[in-house]
């Protein structure tokens, strides 16, 4: 039987109950019953959703390990050019072929900001402003009435 058998049984079952069309210790029986059952059922679900969430914890720590060994290998890689670029330089060989790459320099520009609260307003970007949940979260638990915001209650499930 399924979670959403069970429920609609127990909805009826208590929808009998209410309207008196069932005696009380047959209620009582089925009631154990089918609540016995329920709760396996949610026993397995619970189970399911545990092994999920360690399934996405264990995603997590692999994504920030990866992360990791990314910017630790990005860094060796930088390294590694800059000293074989110094070393080309100091030996005078900036541009050569070998029989597996080609090497060289390429000049290339970008630009630096080195003051932007100088910058006209034509180098600006528009952006749309942002709402700060935190300081509307702040605002009214020191009291404020904000007619235009609130703070939600909400609930989720846990499972222990």
């Amino acid at each position: 039987m399924t979670l959403y058998e069970l429920t609609n049984d127990l909805l009826t079952l208590q929808a009998e109950q209410e309207n008196a069309d069932i005696d009380d210790q047959v209620f009582r029986d089925t009631l154990e019953g089918l609540d016995g059952a329920f709760e396996d059922k949610c026993d397995g679900w619970a189970k399911w959703i545990r092994g999920m969430e360690n399934d996405i914890k264990g995603m997590k720590e692999e994504e920030a390990r990866l992360k990791l060994r990314r910017q630790r290998l990005e860094t060796a890689v930088a390294k590694a050019k800059s000293t074989l670029s110094d070393y080309m330089r100091i030996v005078g060989k900036t541009k050569f072929k070998t029989a597996l790459f080609n090497f060289g320099f390429r000049k290339s520009s970008h630009v630096v900001v080195l003051d932007a609260t100088k910058a006209p307003e034509w180098a600006l970007v528009p952006q749309a402003p942002k709402i700060s949940l935190t300081a509307i979260k702040e605002h009214i638990d020191k009291g404020e009435d904000l007619n235009w915001a609130e703070v939600v209650e909400t609930e989720s499930l846990q499972i222990k």
